[in-house]
C-alpha cells in the first residue's frame, strides 16, 4: 500500500527489483536544493587553495581521501561529524562540527567554504543510495567544481558527465582520486568550464521547486487514490 519518492536512480533500480513494487507507486525524484542561496557570488570555477570535503553519511571513504592528502600535501578540510579512523596529517584540517565543538557549522558558513574551494570531493563506499548528493548539488550551485565518487546510487547517469560538469572516479581508487585533483589544480579553464557547466544544470534541473512540486504532485495521486 506504500507509495514511494527515492532520489537516485540506482536506488530506484535496486527497490523496483527487491521489493516488487508496483510501477506506478515508486518513482524517481531526484533531490533539489535552494538556487537562490547556494549561489557563486560572482565567483566561478573553485579559485581557492584547499580541497574541501563534506558530509556525515557513513558512506563516506575519509580514510581513502586522508591518503591522498599525505601523498599529495597541501591544504585539505573535511566538514564532518565523523571522527576519522585513522591518523590525520598536518595538512588536513577538521573544520568545526559535532565531533569537536558544540554547535554545527551553519549553512551560511558552509556556503562560504564551498565558495573558497579549489574543488569539492566527494569520496564515497560502495552503495545503493545517492549518497553525497546534496553536497554535490550545493557546492556545484556555489561554482566550485565536484569530484565524486562513481557508485551504484550514482543519481543521474545520463545527465552527470565526468569532465564536462563533475568529476566521476572509482570506488577505492586513490590513484584516480589524486590525478583528478592534480587536473583541476593544474588546469584554471579546466576548473572554470565544469563549474559553469554544473551550475547550469543545477538551476535547470535540480532546484528545490521542481523537487516540490514533484512531491505534491504524488501527494494529489495518491489523495485521489483513496
Amino acid at each position: 500500500r506504500s507509495w514511494v519518492q527515492v532520489f537516485g536512480a540506482g536506488e530506484y533500480e535496486g527497490m523496483m527489483e527487491k521489493y516488487s513494487m508496483p510501477p506506478e507507486r515508486i518513482e524517481l525524484n531526484e533531490f533539489g536544493i535552494d538556487t537562490s542561496f547556494w549561489t557563486p557570488n560572482g565567483r566561478m570555477g573553485g579559485k581557492g587553495q584547499y580541497i574541501l570535503a563534506v558530509g556525515n553519511c557513513g558512506r563516506r571513504d575519509y580514510g581513502l581521501l586522508i591518503k591522498v592528502a599525505e601523498r599529495m600535501g597541501g591544504h585539505f578540510k573535511i566538514v564532518s561529524s565523523q571522527k576519522p579512523r585513522c591518523e590525520i596529517p598536518p595538512n588536513v584540517e577538521m573544520v568545526r562540527d559535532r565531533s569537536f565543538f558544540r554547535e554545527e557549522i551553519s549553512d551560511i558558513e558552509l556556503r562560504e567554504l564551498y565558495r573558497g574551494a579549489l574543488c569539492v570531493v566527494v569520496p564515497l563506499i560502495q552503495t545503493e543510495q545517492p549518497s553525497g548528493q546534496s553536497v554535490s548539488l550545493q557546492a556545484m550551485a556555489c561554482g566550485t567544481p565536484v569530484i565524486l565518487t562513481t557508485t551504484l546510487g550514482l543519481w543521474s547517469r545520463n545527465l552527470l558527465v565526468s569532465w564536462k560538469n563533475i568529476v566521476l572516479v572509482d570506488v577505492g581508487n586513490a590513484d584516480q582520486l589524486e590525478e583528478a585533483i592534480k587536473q583541476l589544480q593544474r588546469d584554471n579553464q579546466l576548473r572554470c568550464d565544469i563549474a559553469k557547466r554544473a551550475y547550469e544544470l543545477v538551476c535547470s534541473t535540480w532546484t528545490i521547486d521542481k523537487f516540490s512540486e514533484r512531491v505534491v504532485q504524488m501527494m494529489h495521486r495518491v489523495q485521489n487514490s483513496v
